[in-house]
């Protein structure tokens, strides 16, 4: 698989690793292998990603991004590579198909069950749901809906035009064809670039059958976070420590630590937050002393992702009859799969499941005119 990264401007020590459902990062971070793209700040490595994983954390001296490589299970399939946009204070790791999960715990839980699941018990199920659902619609309308920068659509020669599977279309930046002979740049046989429907046109057929044509472009619908989600993890202080790790809940990093307090439970001494550090995989809190034996504090830790609202220049923003017929897609899954059938019960949902459901007729008639029929 290739996973690519792109962050708006070259990046100083680059590296990348893995991390599973729970957040956890898998194996070392990896600095070698990643190849500089033409466009400014792209980056792509080739990679065989760990049964386990479920998505992948890039970081430099600067920046920082990860996305869910489950997401691009169908852009696998027509060798489309992972895309990580990075837009600032965004994060792919709360992706949960055309929406985050915050967003889509708000519109399919009754007011009741929002303030019963702070605890996040049904958190993995629901994600899980978004983004079957999400690629369900993907394999349904023949397309990917999800915006991506600098990705590759690749095709058979012998054609005088081709449908991209990202579109609306912002920009094709190269064509290139492969033959026996080796690869030519053919970005300037581009006739017509047809930006909602996602057709190139050629000047003339390129190639023939047994080549392929390999196009770079950018497209698809953006989807842009619209609130802010926050999560506080609470940590004891043990008597005499001077320092406690807090590792942040699943979806976070340590980066989106914004605001560490203490709070004394019991004991008349204080305890004061010298400093806390995020650069590692947990956020390290220093205090300005210990605790004796008969003191008790806990450590606060606010963790916080700020809304994305603005689009990036030439995107468009997913259509709000695409967001609804998720979100009511989403619900029928949650009834059929008895996801939530009573307080601290959940049947778990999976791909074999979501496969097996149909679309409501209101989405299947939501989703026609977004079908792609070459």
């Amino acid at each position: 698989m290739i996973l690519q990264a792109f962050f708006g401007e070259d990046q100083t020590g680059l590296g990348y690793q893995f991390y599973d459902k729970d957040g956890t990062l898998l194996g070392s971070r990896v600095t070698t292998g990643i190849d500089s793209l033409p466009e400014a700040g792209g980056y792509a490595v080739e990679v065989v990603v760990p049964d386990d994983a479920v998505g992948i954390y890039w970081s430099s001296d600067t920046q920082e991004a990860s996305a869910p490589v489950a997401a691009e299970t169908v852009a696998d399939s027509v060798n489309d590579p992972l895309t990580v946009s990075t837009p600032s204070g965004s994060s792919g790791l709360l992706s949960a198909g055309f929406g985050t999960l915050e967003q889509l715990k708000a519109r399919v839980f009754p007011a009741v069950m929002e303030s019963y699941d702070n605890d996040g018990e049904w958190d993995a199920d629901l994600r899980q749901i978004g983004l079957g659902v999400a690629e369900a619609f993907n394999r349904h309308c023949n397309r990917v809906f999800q915006r991506g920068v600098g990705v590759a659509y690749d095709d058979e020669g012998g054609v005088r035009s081709f449908v991209l599977d990202r579109y609306p279309v912002e920009s094709v930046t190269a064509l290139q064809l492969t033959t026996g002979a080796g690869t030519t740049d053919e970005l300037d046989r581009v006739y017509l670039v047809k930006p909602e429907s996602g057709i190139v046109e050629l000047e003339g057929y390129l190639g023939t059958y047994r080549d392929r044509i390999t196009c770079t472009y950018s497209g698809g619908y953006w989807l842009g976070a619209t609130e802010t989600i926050s999560r506080n993890v609470v940590a004891a202080i043990a008597a005499g420590a001077t320092q406690v790790s807090v590792t942040p809940p699943d979806g976070f990093l340590a980066g989106h630590a914004v605001q560490v307090s203490v709070e004394r439970l019991s004991g008349d001494g204080q305890l004061g937050v010298a400093n806390f550090d995020t650069t590692g995989d947990d956020v390290v809190v220093t205090f300005t002393g210990a605790p004796v034996a008969a003191e008790t504090f806990r450590a606060s830790v606010r963790f916080e992702i700020p809304p994305v609202e603005e689009l990036p220049s030439g995107a468009t923003a997913l259509p709000g009859d695409l967001f609804e017929a998720w979100v009511m897609q989403c619900q029928e899954a949650m009834k059929h799969l008895q996801t939530v059938r009573e307080a601290g019960v959940s049947r778990g949902a999976t791909e074999a499941d979501l496969a097996d459901l149909d679309f409501l007729p209101v989405v299947a008639r939501k989703l026609q005119p977004f079908k792609r029929w070459r």
